[in-house]
């Protein structure tokens, strides 16, 4: 797939680099948890396959036991501890001392996430050519992270402005991160997440004997799980609604379920691997997103390519995924009330499982494959 906004890329008529080393510094790694960590260990492994030497720098939190560094399916892995900022603006110095020390020996570092404080400690250390992926919301999901947002999104400029490409994983971000910073405008390249098919015969589906509604990613309040726990007591079908996933909103979730008189239809199983991911997503008859900001919506694209309908909010990276894939997916207001919400999910759950045959399919690999030549650009164009 040719990503959008590119120019028509070009291997080069010699290959200047067989084996490119590569520096990711993300905040969220295996075996953390979050969408951060599946998009970029999924590349990450993909990027070895392709024959590329893969170190990844991380940070965790102090209650973690992960090893400090291993090897991960060929991904070399650092992991610094957290030391200042807390739960949701943790941030390890000595991962930036590290880098310091060792950017050199690399050919290309690439930096993930806007929201986090690593792209800001690291930018300027950038001694290589340098790739950002913002993964861009705009403002803070909380009070407390737009009030933040009011200083730091000045102060990031920077990150943008040293960076030599931004790479977006769907049009609409790239339209949010060429608003919000215009100097991107010639920098800017979407690279969408993959999706493959997810229609392994090692996961087999759950056999519940009611139809499942499935919600799956991490537990954030911008997620509104509550919004669909609310509109379980308007539905006129039985249901059983699957929350796989945990976050800071678990708890709060939990006793709202319980408050509920829908409480016994509502399953919540926690941080699931990826083959049970795959089994509750092949026995979902529809797959459900109330989010009020995306990237993209990887969980959505995973749950259509396994054949479940999909009952999204009405946002453009949502609509994006839709047409990537070729389905028919429905999409509802921000501001729906539960009541109406619960029609919309009684009509997909009446029409059934879709043909997940129909839905096109985009592997890891083909990920790999276009970060390969966007890489190898960046590379040969930078080179002194």
């Amino acid at each position: 797939m040719v990503p959008l906004r590119s120019p028509t890329w070009h291997l080069l008529g010699a290959r200047l680099i067989d084996e490119m080393r590569i520096l990711l510094a993300t905040p969220q790694y295996v075996p953390e948890l979050g969408g951060l960590t599946t998009v970029w260990s999924k590349v990450a492994t993909a990027l070895v396959r392709q024959g590329h030497q893969v170190t990844v720098v991380t940070q965790q939190p102090r209650s973690s036991h992960s090893p400090s560094s291993e090897i991960c399916e060929g991904v070399t892995v650092h992991r610094f501890t957290e030391r200042v900022g807390g739960e949701r603006f943790g941030y390890a110095p000595s991962l930036r001392r590290w880098v310091r020390a060792e950017v050199k020996q690399f050919d290309l570092i690439h930096l993930v996430s806007f929201h986090a404080p690593i792209a800001l400690a690291l930018h300027r250390l950038a001694t290589v050519p340098m790739v950002f992926s913002p993964t861009y919301h705009g403002g803070g999901h909380t009070p407390l992270a737009n009030a933040l947002h009011l200083v730091y999104q000045p102060m990031s400029r920077g990150i943008f402005k040293r960076a030599d490409l931004i790479h977006c994983y769907s049009e609409s971000e790239a339209q949010g991160v060429e608003h919000a910073f215009p100097l991107t405008h010639n920098k800017i390249r979407v690279i969408h997440a993959g999706f493959p098919t997810q229609q392994s015969p090692s996961a087999p589906p759950f056999d519940l004997g009611q139809p499942v509604l499935l919600v799956a990613g991490r537990l954030e309040a911008y997620k509104r799980v509550d919004l669909i726990i609310d509109a379980l007591q308007y539905l006129k079908s039985d249901v059983r609604l699957v929350v796989c996933g945990a976050g800071p909103q678990e708890r709060e979730l939990r006793e709202r379920s319980q408050q509920s008189s829908q409480a016994q239809s509502v399953d919540f199983v926690g941080y699931v691997s990826d083959e049970e991911l795959c089994r509750w997503q092949r026995s979902a008859t529809v797959a459900l997103s109330a989010s009020t900001d995306e990237s993209f919506g990887l969980g959505l694209a995973e749950a259509a390519s396994a054949g479940a309908r999909v009952v999204a909010t009405d946002l453009p990276a949502h609509r994006e995924v839709a047409q990537l894939l070729g389905v028919e997916m429905a999409f509802f207001p921000v501001t729906i009330s539960p009541r109406k919400l619960a029609n919309m999910i009684d009509l997909a759950v009446n029409a059934g499982r879709q043909d997940a045959s129909a839905v096109r399919v985009r592997t890891w690999d083909d990920v790999a494959a276009d970060f390969d030549l966007v890489y190898r650009d960046l590379v040969r164009r930078t080179k002194p």
